[in-house]
């Protein structure tokens, strides 16, 4: 290890000012870069699925979006159920396969409470019935067929 030191330490000896000052540009440049390319592709586009679920359904739906590779986030009071929004809607590429299948949404439909609210898995051919609560929340969601 010293002795790749003593090379770098004499390389850089050998450098003019103006080599050196290019070589410094170009290392802030590539890590400028670097950052700005996981900053604006690191992290994920999560948007709300499902908000004022009770925590034990939000986990139950995260558990069924964790378990096709869709990436998800819940809220910290546990109530709100986040995917990733490219992943969640077109499924994430690697190496040109989709690596989690699609989930279309057609539209949202009024629903008043009382009344059952439906949601459809395509991937898994499952249909899921909850109950809406008087104050608009999604509850007791269950298996519908």
């Amino acid at each position: 290890m010293e002795k790749i030191q003593q090379q770098l330490l004499a390389f850089l000896k050998g450098l003019t000012v103006r080599q050196r000052i290019i070589l410094a540009g170009s290392a802030v440049f590539v890590a400028g870069t670097l950052w700005l390319f996981v900053y604006l592709f690191g992290g994920g586009d999560y948007k709300p699925l499902y908000s004022g679920m009770a925590p034990a359904d939000a986990q139950a739906l995260g558990q069924k979006l964790g378990a096709q590779n869709i990436s998800y986030q819940i809220s910290p009071d546990g109530t709100t159920v986040l995917p990733a929004g490219a992943d969640f809607l077109s499924g994430a590429m690697s190496w040109g396969v989709k690596s989690s299948p699609p989930i279309r949404s057609f539209g949202l439909a009024p629903v008043r409470p009382g009344q059952a609210f439906y949601v459809t898995d395509e991937a898994e051919l499952t249909t899921w019935v909850g109950d809406v609560e008087p104050d608009g929340s999604l509850k007791n969601f269950r298996v519908f067929a």
